[in-house]
């Protein structure tokens, strides 16, 4: 008998509330036949936005560097978590400029995905 792979996003930030979440789905709903696809759309430089009114270049890239550097920190505990709990699984992180939920829902149709 062939197993149907489950594929589910969830999306995660660096809140607590995802960690949680994440945590919740491993405990409540994760099973050996599911796929996880964790998504971040990162909200990139928009408190740099409101404390800078006329940024500098240099202000700027600092700024966009800091960004990365989250994001990349980000990625790598959550490619930790899916390698230490044996999960089939991946993170994109989308860094669209637009509306956090659109892009999740983008990303689920684009994975096919049967649970978000």
């Amino acid at each position: 008998m062939t197993t149907v792979e489950t594929k589910v996003v969830l999306a995660v930030d660096a809140s607590e509330q995802a960690e949680h979440a994440f945590n919740w789905y491993l405990e409540t709903i994760h099973r050996p036949n599911n796929r996880v696809v964790l998504v971040h759309v990162p909200e990139l430089l928009d408190h740099e936005r409101n404390r800078l009114q006329h940024p500098t270049s240099a202000s700027w890239e600092e700024a966009l560097k800091k960004d990365k550097a989250k994001v990349k920190e980000l990625e790598d505990k959550y490619n930790t978590r899916i390698l230490e709990n044996g999960i089939s699984g991946s993170i994109r992180t989308e860094g669209s400029g637009g509306k956090p939920g659109e892009a999740i829902c983008r990303i689920a149709e684009e994975e096919k995905a049967t649970m978000i």
